[in-house]
């Protein structure tokens, strides 16, 4: 769905319709691309775009493009560079997610990179911050997609068909979003965060080895934080029971921000506090995504002001 008027495609900014591929392409065919989805949090105070984790996110496309065999080149210095080139042609700042993107246009099945065409994009759209969102969730038929099969580490388009169906499987259940368990019943992540139970005054989440995207909202959560709030952390594997015997469940990642769950099909948790774990943590995401305390925050526009 178009949304506004540019577009940053192949290293200029062109209008958004002139940023096409065949039908017959790679990516098209086979969803044969990977991505990211950044956050950029307008600070009027500066006149400036921040992201969070935005190098983690730029080292994340670069490994997803090795693991998926897609030649990359400097694709982190490229991408920097448009996104400054496109945010900065906004003329109405807002909070954005933008997505950029490396895909295959032809070349799929050649082992010789050097015969793969590629090409690339940032697009974007507005998107406010959520306010303190609540979500009723439920375990999903569909199983998470096995190692074996799609590196996990990576952040694949084609990926999100099984995460699309999914979600439309709880949708269609009267629930908000989907939990994704693997073949050994372990619960992994969502279509589109990653899962924390709050559980004896500390946060549990699933470690990487059950096949989970390394979600740089998680790394967040973990690394900066739990030890500025003083919160335990530890990552084990969960079931089903595990969740539902939990103080609280919630959901970390770029677009979810911090979500907490309020419903695991027919287990509702308690409402909580305003001075509880996920409280706390909302409270301290929101004011490292404005005002980059903790670290972590990067600004589009270092050292510079922008008219308004």
């Amino acid at each position: 769905m178009r949304v506004h008027d540019k577009i940053w495609w192949n290293g200029s900014i062109v209008p958004w319709d002139e940023a096409r591929v065949h039908v017959t392409s790679d990516t098209a065919q086979r969803g044969l691309n990977v991505f990211e989805g950044l956050r950029a949090y307008w600070r009027p105070s500066s006149h400036d775009y921040a992201i969070i984790g935005l190098d983690a996110h730029l080292e994340r496309l670069e490994n997803s493009a090795r693991l998926l065999s897609i030649p990359a080149g400097d694709v982190k210095a490229r991408m920097l560079s448009g996104l400054r080139q496109l945010v900065g042609t906004i003329e109405q700042p807002s909070d954005l997610y933008l997505r950029p993107t490396l895909y295959i246009d032809a070349g799929a099945y050649d082992i010789d990179q050097a015969n793969i065409v590629t090409g690339e994009f940032i697009s974007w759209r507005p998107a406010a911050a959520i306010e303190r969102r609540a979500l009723r969730c439920s375990i999903s038929s569909w199983l998470h997609t096995p190692a074996q099969c799609l590196p996990p580490h990576a952040k694949i388009g084609a990926a999100y068909t099984a995460f699309r169906l999914a979600r439309l499987d709880v949708q269609a259940r009267g629930f908000d979003e989907a939990l994704l368990a693997n073949a050994d019943g372990d619960i992994t992540e969502t279509p589109g965060g990653a899962i924390f139970i709050v559980q004896d005054d500390q946060l549990v989440t699933p470690p990487l080895e059950t096949g989970i995207l390394p979600s740089i909202t998680r790394r967040i959560v973990i690394e900066t934080l739990a030890p500025l709030l003083g919160i335990r952390c530890k990552q084990r594997r969960l079931r089903r029971g595990d969740i539902v015997g939990a103080t609280a469940a919630l959901i970390v990642g770029t677009l979810d921000e911090i979500s907490r769950i309020t419903a695991l099909d027919d287990h509702v948790f308690g409402s909580g506090l305003d001075g509880d774990m996920v409280s706390q943590l909302d409270v301290a995401y929101r004011n490292l995504c404005r005002n980059g305390a903790a670290g972590g925050w990067v600004s589009l526009f270092p050292g510079r002001e922008r008219a308004q």
